[in-house]
């Protein structure tokens, strides 16, 4: 029987494939939630279940033997990571990065340099700041609730500062639009090498049209938000 797509033609090899790879897809994210159950999502943030579970797989797979997270905010996506970490009973040294602002004055000024437009910081920051804390103070506190922070080194700096330079899995959330692109990826891509995963949160299709086209990395898989990415060899 001839298969007809949603365009009124017949569909083409690569798309059975690539429907089939999305069942499978479904089949294991569905069993690696039966088997692991998450414990990040009493941690407040902005990843969904779905980008959660895509990055604890990707940990609880591909064993790296280093991992660079940017961008941790309240230690969400971190415990994800973390939880793939102890999960796969893996020896591994996980560094995370995030700013060190405090105030929503440092916060917005930072931010309206980089797009080179006035931003202003939502409640989600501002109750942050106002209690007088960082985004890394407060995700140790939530990491420590949920047993997970023996397996990260928390850093309050800009992840251009750290001391390794070659990681196996880089997950960043600092690649929202084209100005934050432009800004790290650049910067990004020299703490990896040929064979690192590079994972991007925010990955509308302009935003991977962007880095593609900025850099010699190509989209193997996109999960909800997040964008699996490996060096073109």
């Amino acid at each position: 029987m001839t298969r007809i797509s949603s365009k009124g033609n017949r569909t083409t090899r690569e798309e059975r494939m690539h429907l089939t790879n999305l069942v499978k897809e479904k089949v294991v994210q569905k069993a690696v939630r039966l088997r692991f159950p998450l414990e990040n999502f009493g941690i407040k943030g902005f990843m969904s279940e779905e980008d959660s579970y895509f990055l604890y797989s990707s940990v609880l797979f591909s064993r790296p033997k280093s991992i660079l997270e940017i961008g941790h905010y309240l230690g969400k996506s971190t415990a994800a990571i973390c939880q793939g970490i102890r999960d796969a009973q893996i020896v591994t040294r996980f560094d995370s990065f995030d700013l060190p602002y405090s105030s929503i004055e440092a916060f917005e000024e930072y931010y309206t340099t980089i797009h080179q437009r006035e931003v202003r910081a939502t409640k989600s920051y501002t109750d942050i700041f106002d209690g007088g804390m960082t985004f890394t103070q407060v995700a140790k506190i939530n990491l420590e609730n949920v047993k997970l922070a023996e397996y990260v080194h928390l850093r309050a700096q800009d992840f251009r500062e750290t001391e390794n330079k070659d990681y196996d899995l880089i997950f960043a959330d600092i690649l929202h639009d084209k100005p934050e692109i432009e800004h790290n990826l650049f910067d990004i891509m020299k703490l990896g090498n040929n064979q690192t995963i590079y994972m991007f949160d925010d990955m509308e299709d302009q935003n991977i049209k962007q880095i593609e086209s900025q850099s010699r990395l190509k989209l193997m898989r996109r999960t909800g938000k997040v964008g699996a990415f490996r060096v073109k060899v």
